[in-house]
């Protein structure tokens, strides 16, 4: 984790004394609490014990944690809350001289960078130069004016930076990447239901050789497509391209970024990012709030000729290319 991010982290569970605050609501009478921000909490506290930066550590809290990876928010006993509280109470003694490093060290970016963070598996300048045509395909993908500059590598870390010049290119990249990773989080834990089991069913009455695979990516096809919809609805046409044209786009584009993100790769916000993105920025682009994006007006972007129309063929198809 680079040292900007890992100041992103403690940010989101610290209050403006740069101590983490539990935030809990009583329940049942006080025998038990619910810690709203215990996904903020947790991801601090953890961050710190993997970078040997907090010496102190509870063998009940550390448990706690590893049952509870993933919630945001947690209902906990009574008696743990008041270990975890009292391990809290114990960190915060040593936060402020640890939260004004990561302040000082902590660069500042433009609000339109995007950090990519390398797969698993580069371990050669081949690999690199095969990861980096990859990206360069799926900015081409991007039939809007502007550009994506190389501004270099996060020091000393795997990660690229990446700015992206030109206000229209800029959001719907935003939006692409959203839509990518909400299809992506999402799938494995939408198969296992058993309305989607059932409806694969019944599909494949209708079509004996339709395959599990097959049928799945069909459904995000069709996710996609609606959020794509949806995000041009919202952002509006650019660069003379009609609404048709951006929605082809968003599609092919949004199938490569979900390859990517398949593979291992990351992109992750400025590390200050625009106010309608999601709050919690640590994590990447989940829930981008596209009613709070500035929609883009013709005369506020720079008139150009259009570069490419993308081809008539089906863009789904054109992604797998």
């Amino acid at each position: 984790m680079r040292i900007g991010h890992l100041n992103q982290v403690m940010r989101a569970a610290c209050d403006e004394q740069n101590k983490i605050e539990i935030k809990s609501v009583a329940i049942y009478g006080g025998q038990a609490y619910t810690i709203t921000n215990y996904g903020a909490v947790r991801l601090a506290l953890t961050s710190l014990y993997d970078r040997n930066l907090l010496a102190v550590g509870d063998e009940a809290i550390d448990s706690l944690f590893r049952e509870h990876p993933n919630e945001n928010s947690l209902q906990v006993d009574n008696q743990t809350y008041h270990q975890l509280t009292s391990l809290v109470n114990s960190v915060n003694t040593q936060l402020p001289v640890i939260m004004q490093v990561l302040e000082n060290f902590s660069p500042e970016q433009e609000e339109n960078i995007i950090n990519i963070k390398l797969p698993e598996g580069i371990d050669s300048l081949q690999d690199l130069e095969s990861f980096n045509k990859r990206l360069q395909k799926i900015f081409k993908q991007f039939k809007l004016t502007g550009e994506f500059k190389l501004v270099g590598f996060d020091a000393g870390s795997e990660w690229e930076i990446i700015q992206i010049v030109g206000d229209s290119l800029y959001r719907y990249f935003l939006g692409v990447i959203s839509i990518a990773y909400i299809v992506a989080k999402t799938r494995e834990s939408w198969w296992k239901g058993s309305e989607t089991k059932l409806a694969y069913k019944i599909a494949k009455k209708k079509d004996k050789s339709l395959t599990k695979d097959e049928y799945i990516e069909e459904v995000e096809d069709a996710k996609v497509e609606t959020e794509a919809e949806k995000l041009v609805a919202q952002l509006g046409t650019s660069d003379n391209n009609s609404e048709g044209d951006l929605v082809a786009m968003v599609k092919v584009t949004t199938k490569s970024v979900i390859k990517e993100i398949t593979n291992g790769t990351e992109f992750h916000l400025s590390l200050n990012p625009p106010k309608y993105l999601t709050k919690d920025n640590t994590v990447p682009f989940l829930e981008i709030d596209y009613s709070l994006i500035p929609k883009i007006e013709e005369p506020t972007i720079k008139t150009a000729k259009l570069k490419e129309r993308i081809d008539n063929s089906d863009p789904v198809e054109n992604s797998k290319s």
